[in-house]
């Protein structure tokens, strides 16, 4: 029940991207933000007036790894432990960072945890993820060391959906480190 909630949820949303033809930033209630993270939307939003792209993640689940591009170097896997956030302490200790960002092309990320989507995207996913359906996706998981498993992928909720099964149909892009 939860999971068609979360769904609902984030389908209405980008309903009202495509109606109102405007981009829509989105968070779940859990998502915590760095301080900076309102500039850093602004500067990455207004550097390119086109906004061609579907989704950004300003941030994502750290219990799973993620995989962008860099350009000419070829896919970079990140690897984040969700238990190294023990307190309190080290959650202000993110929100006052403000080490630098990279905004980069996502191939792999795990949690919808905070995003913007534009029209366009929000066309790409209703029409990709509508009617809701279980569906599968083999993949081979880079371990980092050269070594790959090969996975199926099933989709349990959206986080699934939008960040394994649609990411070679998407225009998606992740911030680096995350901002939420």
């Amino acid at each position: 029940i939860g999971i068609l909630g979360n769904a609902m949820s984030h389908l209405s949303l980008w309903n009202l991207a495509i109606q109102t033809d405007s981009i829509i930033h989105i968070a779940e209630d859990d998502a915590v933000f760095r301080h900076d993270l309102g500039p850093q939307m602004r500067q990455v939003l207004e550097s390119d007036p086109t906004n061609d792209f579907d989704l950004i993640f300003w941030g994502f689940n750290r219990d799973l790894n993620a995989a962008f591009q860099i350009p000419g170097l070829g896919s970079c896997m990140v690897v984040m432990n969700e238990g190294d956030i023990k307190n309190e302490d080290d959650l202000a200790a993110f929100q006052t960072s403000s080490s630098p960002v990279l905004l980069a092309k996502s191939t792999r990320v795990f949690g919808i945890l905070s995003y913007s989507i534009s029209p366009k995207g929000a066309q790409k996913l209703m029409a990709a993820s509508l009617p809701l359906r279980p569906m599968a996706i083999d993949v081979s998981w880079g371990d980092g060391l050269g070594s790959n498993r090969d996975l199926v992928f099933h989709n349990v909720g959206l986080d699934v959906l939008i960040g394994v099964i649609l990411q070679d149909q998407i225009n998606s892009l992740m911030m680096f480190p995350p901002l939420a």
